[in-house]
């Protein structure tokens, strides 16, 4: 290609050598000229290099008259140097760089590089331009001095020089000169400026570039899901969420305001703080968790009709009716279990050698080695790191615990407040098959649960009849269960709709609820005890012995969230709609 410098122009033209000489010969032949001879230094004519393999290189410094001189570099190592015009025939292919010498009282052209390809002619063309008699000194001044930044520098329609750190550059005609400052990594660049130099003058430009800093966003506690909106310096305008960091940020002022995070209140007030050149600053956003109804409803002693009618809609097979009383006082929670009670649960077992954990799962280490939690779905919301574990929606109830993990819960809470736990984790039986009077937590029998869902009630729901099967929204359940009508497929705050009769909420969905009993088909019809303090089959606990679910989930349709609904799966299932609520015999 030739390269055209132009005066006028911040580019420069190029037109294909084919091009010219096609343009050439044709001015010739119309002169009367039958061959155009070749000029130089012996060139073999205008197709090529003689071998396929090797390239040409013309050098053409304009105007001929200056023989003006010049140095031909391949691949960063000098090869030629000469005078004038000249033709460098079968030279290898790769990187050239033609360098122009000075021609006093001329200005030279900046160096050009060029990368030709085998069987290619490249033309090199230099146009000095002619000075006169103002001249000047340029001195180009990056700050510091020891980031040796890199910039460009132009005579508009005459040259570009480009360089690094201090530069003197002497005997330039007057005019007005533009510097562009290139990046430095961890820098924040200077603008770009014009300025003119005077005949006789030294024009000193001077670029200061600023280090630049580090912003830190930091939720409480960790692990919150939080938003935040960061504005600043150069209308610097972030949004975000979580733990961020931002880098390579301008000194000045900036400002963050907190947004919400699921169970959590955000900080009323934004933030403001100054960063310094070259430093970090951090702004620490310190939520807290949103109140929700915690504690448990004391429940008397009562008989009551477990199980459905046979024309209750929705009803499926192992919901027999049937007459039980309940002879014990005992106490419920008041809401399912949430991730941010067993999170807790967890770093006190976690530090007390109950536990072992990693970021996969959490084991028992209290007789038995068994899964409690699986932490590597994205359906559980906690996570453990560095001997700690966090939680993302702490109001949310716990999922993804097996039925060891729900028993072991209530055995964490025994033990904190000195009571014997109720569950043997050898064999897994609590208080050897007689939960009503085991001393500490434990979770409520089948019957337990049905008798505190139902709340003094008989219809399908303990708030009224149902009248939807499906997901398409019964009026009834849509007061008081989280399911697919509703919930948008997640669960939801735990005590979010109306409680029942007694107070208790979320019985009729949210999560599927581990009971203590395990699961028998015909248990209600033919087993020992079935009306009274019923404790469900008491056959030896295995690893894939099944335990009844009650309540229904946030996937299901309204028939799964009556009362009557029953469910099951083995011991060892961890689930994105399983959790547990925990009970306690009232001594």
């Amino acid at each position: 290609m030739l390269d055209w410098y132009q005066p006028g122009f911040y580019g420069r033209w190029k037109v294909s050598q084919s091009s010219v000489l096609r343009i050439v010969m044709a001015v010739l032949l119309s002169l009367g000229f039958g061959t155009l001879m070749s000029c130089g230094g012996g060139d073999d004519g205008p197709s090529g290099p003689s071998d396929p393999t090797l390239v040409r290189v013309i050098v053409d410094p304009n105007p001929n008259s200056l023989n003006a001189p010049w140095t031909v570099t391949y691949m960063g190592r000098t090869v030629h140097t000469g005078n004038g015009d000249t033709t460098l025939n079968d030279l290898p292919a790769g990187e050239y760089t033609v360098t122009w010498g000075a021609v006093s009282g001329w200005s030279a052209p900046v160096e050009d590089t060029e990368t030709i390809a085998a069987g290619d002619t490249h033309t090199f063309l230099g146009t000095y331009i002619e000075i006169g008699g103002n001249l000047g000194t340029v001195v180009v001044d990056p700050e510091p001095d020891s980031l040796d930044a890199p910039w460009t520098l132009t005579f508009p329609g005459r040259f570009i020089y480009h360089g690094n750190g201090d530069s003197t550059i002497v005997d330039h005609p007057t005019g007005p000169y533009r510097i562009t400052w290139g990046e430095v990594a961890g820098w924040d660049t200077p603008e770009e400026v014009i300025e003119t130099l005077e005949g006789g003058a030294t024009l000193t430009i001077t670029g200061t570039y600023t280090e630049l800093g580090v912003i830190h966003i930091d939720l409480n506690p960790d692990g919150i899901e939080g938003s935040w909106h960061l504005t600043g310096p150069d209308r610097l305008d972030l949004w975000g969420q979580g733990d961020s960091v931002v880098t390579d940020v301008p000194e000045g002022e900036y400002t963050t305001t907190w947004g919400p995070a699921v169970d959590y209140q955000a900080p009323a007030y934004p933030e403001t703080q100054t960063l310094a050149e070259g430093s970090s600053i951090t702004f620490t956003g310190s939520y807290s968790e949103n109140a929700y109804p915690t504690g448990f409803v004391d429940i008397d002693v009562g008989i009551f009709t477990m199980g459905s009618p046979d024309d209750e809609p929705g009803r499926i097979l192992h919901e027999w009716e049937h007459q039980v009383e309940l002879t014990h006082n005992f106490q419920i929670q008041k809401t399912e279990v949430t991730n941010g009670q067993y999170r807790d649960a967890l770093q006190w077992a976690y530090d007390n050698g109950y536990i072992t954990a990693n970021p996969d799962s959490v084991f028992d280490n209290y007789r038995s080695n068994q899964v409690l939690l699986r932490m590597n779905s994205s359906a559980c919301d906690i996570d453990f790191a560095d001997g700690v574990f966090t939680c993302r929606w702490p109001a949310h109830p716990v999922r993804m615990v097996s039925w060891y993990g729900s028993v072991s819960y209530c055995d964490w809470l025994s033990i904190q407040a000195s009571m014997t736990p109720a569950y043997d984790h050898s064999t897994w039986v609590c208080n050897n098959h007689s939960p009503y009077t085991a001393q500490g937590y434990r979770l409520p029998t089948e019957a337990e649960w049905e008798y505190a869902c139902r709340s003094g009630s008989t219809t399908a729901f303990s708030n009224g009849p149902i009248t939807v099967l499906g997901c398409d929204g019964d009026p009834v359940l849509d007061q008081i269960g989280w399911y697919c009508g509703n919930s948008g497929l997640y669960p939801n705050t735990v005590g979010g709709l109306n409680p029942n009769a007694w107070g208790i909420y979320d019985m009729h969905g949210n999560v599927w609820e581990w009971v203590n009993d395990q699961w028998a088909d015909n248990y209600y019809v033919n087993g020992p005890d079935a009306n009274y303090n019923p404790v469900g089959p008491t056959e030896e606990v295995g690893p894939y012995t099944s335990f009844v679910l009650r309540s229904g989930g946030i996937q299901n349709g309204a028939a799964a969230h009556r009362s009557a609904s029953r469910s099951a799966a083995q011991i060892y299932g961890t689930v994105y709609s399983w959790g547990f609520r925990v009970a306690r015999t009232m001594q």
